[in-house]
């Protein structure tokens, strides 16, 4: 997947409104949406959302946007499940959504600081089962 630029977009607000619209007009719908990043300190941002369609778990995305020259540029949607390299994700996003990509995760929460969890027997059928039949 490359990048998408495009002397249509003057602001970020307009590269926002093209990610919200292609989201919308695939049939999600948006949760939550938060932009990171600085396009001054790091030339880059990132706009992630917790997407939800009818009939599917919600996922948690993230569009790349840079300027290169006069034209800002989009690279996706990249979904938790393609380990998108970016990791300020916000943190309650991952609560939002099901597990796709566990190692992902982790670096996220690696970047926020958060120390590393066990696996709880609520997100693990596996750990559940194994609980119900030593205590049982």
């Amino acid at each position: 997947m490359g990048w998408d630029y495009s002397r249509k977009w003057k602001n970020l607000d307009h590269v926002y409104r093209s990610i919200l619209g292609s989201a919308q007009r695939s049939g999600w719908t948006i949760l939550a949406r938060r932009a990171t990043g600085s396009m001054r300190r790091d030339g880059r941002k990132h706009y992630w959302m917790v997407l939800e369609k009818p009939g599917h778990e919600p996922i948690i995305v993230v569009s790349f946007i840079e300027r290169r020259g006069g034209d800002l540029g989009i690279k996706g949607p990249l979904s938790e499940s393609e380990f998108p390299y970016a990791a300020d994700c916000p943190l309650s996003y991952l609560d939002m959504a099901p597990v796709a990509n566990e190692d992902w995760r982790k670096l996220v929460r690696s970047f926020h600081g958060e120390p590393e969890r066990e696996p709880s027997s609520a997100s693990n059928p596996l750990l559940e089962a194994l609980n119900r039949v030593q205590s049982g």
